[in-house]
């Protein structure tokens, strides 16, 4: 296996239809695309935190929202001033957080929420077979 995910098969001798191997080739290349949308979900959660936790002055509030096709991240926090994009230099020991959480996410955004807060927040996409949502009442 690699990196916790992976199939073997003896293939010795007369090698199996390819159509009987093609479901468990698929059901790992999903559970790599779900592995990789974890990461990419914890890496956003964990930049967006740092963000508004170097900038903020006061609490955030970090919170998912789970959907159809993916989660959305929002964080809250305690100013109104934007988050912004930057261009870095290879040299540079910050100001990449941003930059990481466009690279990752499907979509991302800012909005003022009133009174003199914003939301920040991150789409990621999830296989539908690896994100399971149930609602209760």
């Amino acid at each position: 296996t690699l990196g916790g995910w992976g199939f073997d098969r003896d293939l010795s001798g007369r090698p199996p239809p390819p159509a009987r191997e093609r479901p468990e080739a698929r059901d790992t290349q999903e559970a790599r695309r779900g592995w990789e949308a974890r990461d990419a979900l914890l890496l956003i959660a964990s930049e967006l935190m740092a963000n508004a936790a170097r900038f903020c002055h006061d609490e955030f509030v970090l919170a998912a929202d789970g959907h159809r096709d993916g989660v959305r991240l929002i964080i809250t926090d305690q100013t109104p001033a934007p988050a912004v994009l930057r261009r870095v230099t290879p040299s540079a020991t910050s100001g990449r957080g941003l930059a990481i959480v466009a690279e990752l996410a499907k979509e991302w955004g800012q909005r003022p929420f009133g009174g003199g807060t914003k939301d920040v927040w991150a789409e990621i996409a999830f296989p539908s077979s690896v994100l399971s949502l149930s609602c209760t009442r």
